[in-house]
């Protein structure tokens, strides 16, 4: 399991100050704790996922929801960055202290054994690996859910989104174009080795209205599980089946010339 990086006193103390409680706030340990990641590229809406997921996990023990957007919200430096008119480096500039509280939390949540909902992008494959293994290796289930649109709307709404922040509040959060590529081209490839590598118990795809597209089951689980919602199969094939291979290849796409495909609104 991986250990968490040489201490960071400021945002060590920001920890300390309540912000962890934030996150635990209501969650109990759970007898067989669920590590979920839920993941979409940039812009792309995981509100209806999200509300689905709280209330799995309302009737059971909880569970703490980290968002590394938010964790970055909470960082002193970030807003003082937007402030100064810095909003197109802000989140680079405190990446690597948010990284650290991101961990941290992590951390936490394993060593108080509770359900876990984790939001971010499948942009880097070893970072998102390694979390899916410390919560296996913790003992945790763990499931990956996708929510899936077109590239060209979803690069639409982080450009409305830095807009309308900045018409209501002076700033708003910006999105680097290479970030939202990067996310765009990368996703695809990690969660084929998440499902290849038996990373998760389940790999999912959802629309953004929260309809699942695909559920996927590795061959360990094979024959154990029946049912289960539409596009579900009963056992992993070798590669992508070919919807799923139809749902993920929208995430390549660099223009909305071809709409007849798309995924979410």
């Amino acid at each position: 399991m991986s250990e968490l990086p040489s201490p960071h006193l400021e945002m060590d103390r920001l920890w300390d100050r309540g912000v962890g409680d934030l996150f635990f706030e209501g969650v109990h340990r759970a007898a067989t704790p669920t590590a979920v990641l839920l993941a979409g590229v940039p812009g792309t809406s995981l509100t209806a996922a999200r509300t689905e997921l709280r209330d799995r996990f309302s009737t059971k023990s909880g569970a703490a929801f980290f968002d590394i957007n938010g964790l970055r919200d909470l960082h002193p430096g970030y807003a003082q960055l937007q402030q100064r008119g810095q909003h197109r480096s802000a989140a680079e500039k405190v990446h690597g202290e948010v990284t650290y509280l991101w961990r941290k939390a992590h951390h936490a949540a394993r060593q108080a054994g509770c359900n876990v909902v984790a939001e971010g992008a499948l942009r880097d494959s070893d970072a998102v690996e390694q979390l899916l293994r410390d919560y296996r290796q913790a003992g945790y289930r763990v499931e990956v859910a996708i929510v899936a649109a077109h590239p060209s709307r979803t690069w639409l709404a982080c450009l409305r989104r830095y807009e309308l922040e900045k018409q209501h509040y002076g700033v708003g959060k910006y999105t680097e174009p290479s970030v939202h590529a990067a996310a765009v081209r990368n996703m695809p490839g990690i969660a084929e080795v998440i499902e290849r590598e038996g990373l998760a118990d389940r790999v999912s795809v959802l629309r953004q209205d929260g309809t699942t597209v695909y559920s996927s089951i590795p061959a360990r689980e094979a024959g154990q599980v029946t049912g289960g919602s539409r596009g579900h199969r009963s056992r992993a094939q070798p590669g992508l089946d070919t919807r799923r291979d139809s749902v993920l290849r929208l995430l390549h796409a660099t223009t909305a010339g071809d709409d007849r495909d798309q995924v979410g609104g």
